[in-house]
């Protein structure tokens, strides 16, 4: 059997060496050992697995990734990237490690500018039969975001399988020219104008934001990690609930974050707004075929204490706040911003001083991990199955910048929803990260009907 792709699979050459673009210039801006710009992807898989094969295969994925395995060259607006003579390798590690302790390894920073923005390291892990592994993936930010890592996932099962059962390799051709136009955002129609534009900054940057003090600015422990997973019935309760209410996961995720905040920190929200983080995909039909890269855009969700009280309320404002973000693409808005002020003497810098787009948390929605799984790999009772190899579930840990105490993140894998919290040890202790999060879950699951 061939074990390597069709010719058309390859980079092209004019993809050896691309500029950065505003928003991974910011990001790697912000990347610091304290709190590295790096995210994670946690997989749980149940079966035995064919080692050479699932290497192999990640192998011939990774290799269609320019920004995943390039290295950052130069400095400031002349940093490009630069395609590295060496593919990131997968790390199989020893035995005897139990899954809580892999949940919490410590999330480590990485340095673009020595290697490609990508760590894969897999432990095998007892499961529900007598084998089983934990696939931990992480990926520097500014080489691509969430929905970038998930397309690499999908090509990497997608080729073990074709290996295990002796196929002809082949993978959907990827559209490479479209790297060149990452930075480029489609506009709503009409577009959003002057006024419209002045009226969006002034409500996120109106009055001072609710933000956590740094408790222990030079604390030595990583940052916490907190997982809480749904039952497939408790899942299925959610959304029938949620289908009766009108709402969505997002949505949910979002009004819990403000009433949690407000909840656990009413000295701290008493005379500020909430301020939510919330990162929005900015992907069209037409990007699907873009290999990994960053098409996220960024808004902000801003309440008073006193708005977060009743459940209803805060359900129906945030509903129409994220109508209203998704139909007029606010979510770009952000990214012109910042390249807008890069054009200027000091701009990134003003920006950064003044504080104005520093949250109180983040919330982000990853949404069904394993929708665009369902229709290419074989299930056995609503789990996928390579070959005896079954995804179990997904659960992904989100980014913290700098002065970002907490980072939330809702992710569902075959019909059940984890819930996910990284929260940073310079401004809570363990013990307070864990009540945050307790809180957090009671007050989701509360809203969402679970019982």
């Amino acid at each position: 059997m061939e074990l390597a792709l069709p010719a058309d699979s390859s980079i092209p050459a004019d993809c050896d060496r691309l500029p950065l673009a505003p928003i991974e210039r910011f990001l790697l801006r912000n990347d610091q050992p304290a709190h590295p710009m790096v995210f994670r992807v946690l997989l749980r898989f149940d079966g035995p697995v064919q080692k050479d094969c699932f290497t192999k295969a990640f192998q011939l994925a990774i290799s269609r990734q320019p920004l995943l395995t390039s290295i950052v060259q130069g400095t400031g607006l002349q940093a490009i990237w630069q395609r590295s003579g060496q593919l990131p390798q997968l790390l199989w590690q020893p035995a005897g490690w139990t899954a809580e302790e892999i949940v919490h390894v410590p999330v480590e920073s990485m340095s673009l500018t020595e290697g490609a923005g990508i760590r894969c390291r897999i432990w095998p892990v007892a499961g529900e039969s007598e084998s089983g592994m934990m696939i931990l993936l992480e990926v520097h930010h500014a080489c691509s975001d969430g929905q970038g890592a998930r397309q690499l996932l999908a090509e990497w099962f997608g080729l073990y399988q074709q290996l295990i059962q002796n196929e002809a390799l082949q993978l959907p051709a990827l559209a490479y020219g479209q790297l060149k136009n990452r930075a480029h955002y489609r506009t709503p129609t009409p577009p959003i104008g002057t006024w419209e534009g002045l009226r969006n900054l002034y409500l996120t940057i109106r009055g001072r934001t609710a933000r956590l003090p740094e408790q222990f600015p030079q604390s030595p422990l990583p940052d916490f990690l907190c997982e809480h997973v749904y039952s497939a019935e408790g899942t299925a309760c959610l959304r029938l609930n949620l289908k009766r209410l009108g709402l969505s996961i997002n949505d949910v995720g979002l009004a819990t974050a403000f009433s949690t905040f407000q909840q656990c920190f009413p000295h701290v929200t008493r005379k500020g707004y909430i301020t939510v983080m919330h990162p929005v995909d900015l992907r069209w039909p037409s990007d699907l075929r873009t290999p990994a890269c960053n098409r996220v855009g960024i808004s902000f969700l801003r309440l008073k204490q006193r708005e977060c009280l009743e459940q209803s309320q805060l359900l129906s404002h945030v509903r129409g706040e994220m109508q209203y973000i998704k139909r007029r693409y606010v979510g770009a808005e952000f990214l012109r911003g910042l390249a807008a002020a890069e054009k200027l003497p000091g701009g990134i810098d003003r920006v950064q001083n003044w504080g104005w787009f520093v949250p109180s948390l983040q919330f982000t929605c990853l949404g069904d991990t394993t929708r665009a799984l369902h229709y290419r790999f074989n299930q056995v009772e609503g789990v996928i199955n390579f070959g005896g190899l079954k995804l179990h579930r997904i659960s992904g840990f989100m980014q913290l910048g700098p002065f970002l105490p907490i980072s939330l993140a809702a992710c569902e894998t075959n019909q059940k929803l984890t819930l996910t919290a990284r929260i940073s040890s310079r401004h809570l202790t363990h013990e307070e990260a864990q009540k945050f999060f307790s809180v957090y879950v009671d007050q989701f699951s509360t809203t969402g009907g679970i019982r």
